[in-house]
Parts: structure tokens; sequence; C-alpha cells
């Protein structure tokens, strides 16, 4: 499974076990997820800049070996 199926997995199970909540502890577990986005959002825009700095790299060599 790639990374990308793994994420979406988890993001599928976490929207199941969100619908168990009721509206108000849902909301509750909303807000927070959205302040812990905005608190980590320089940590996620960084990781997210290295990681196109590496593909960039990577498909470089892919052009260079053929």
């Amino acid at each position: 499974m790639s990374g990308a199926e793994q994420v979406a997995r988890t993001a599928k199970e976490s929207f199941d076990a969100s619908q168990l909540l009721d509206s108000a502890e849902r909301h509750t577990a909303l807000i927070a997820l959205k302040q812990a986005l905005t608190d980590s959002k320089d940590e996620i825009l960084q990781a997210n800049k290295l990681d196109i700095e590496v593909s960039t790299l990577h498909l470089a060599l892919v052009e260079v070996e053929r």
C-alpha cells in the first residue's frame, strides 16, 4: 500500500469514527484539529517545501538516466 493510499484509508476510518460522535463532540474535535493545523502551519509548509525539492531532484536524476 502506498503512502497516499494509507493516508486515504486513515482519513476514511477517521471520518467513519467521527460519525459516531454527536454533533457537539464532532464540532469540538474539528475546532481542535483546526487549531492543531494552524499551530503547525510553518512546520507543515516547510515539510511540503522539502518534499517538493526532493521530488524535483529525483525527477532530474530520472531524466539524466534516460
